[in-house]
């Protein structure tokens, strides 16, 4: 219980940065650390899902790279939008069947 509420912790703060950032481009800066707060928990507590979530990486994004998180096999770049849709590549996956290491 209490790795959960420190854990819970971060999350609202990096929601809470996200909703904060003024415009598209801070929201894509703080866009980073939200990912690796969620894809942590859901590694750490698990995911129950019929469809598989999809960590994907952006090796351009701010000089030394960027992840984030969707269901579809297809790239769908989030830091360039439409410009650079498809630049990256998926670096890992969660399906139902990965319970966690928490539980």
């Amino acid at each position: 219980h209490a790795a959960w509420m420190a854990d819970a912790g971060r999350l609202r703060g990096a929601f809470a940065a996200v909703a904060a950032a003024g415009d598209l481009a801070a929201r894509r800066a703080v866009f980073q650390p939200l990912t690796a707060k969620v894809w942590d928990a859901l590694r750490r507590y698990g995911y129950r899902d019929d469809r598989p979530v999809r960590l994907f990486h952006c090796p351009m994004y701010g000089s030394k790279g960027a992840d984030w998180i969707q269901r579809a096999a297809t790239t769908s770049n989030p830091y360039y939008g439409a410009a650079m849709l498809r630049c990256g590549s998926q670096t890992d996956s969660l399906t139902a069947s990965d319970d966690g290491e928490g539980r």
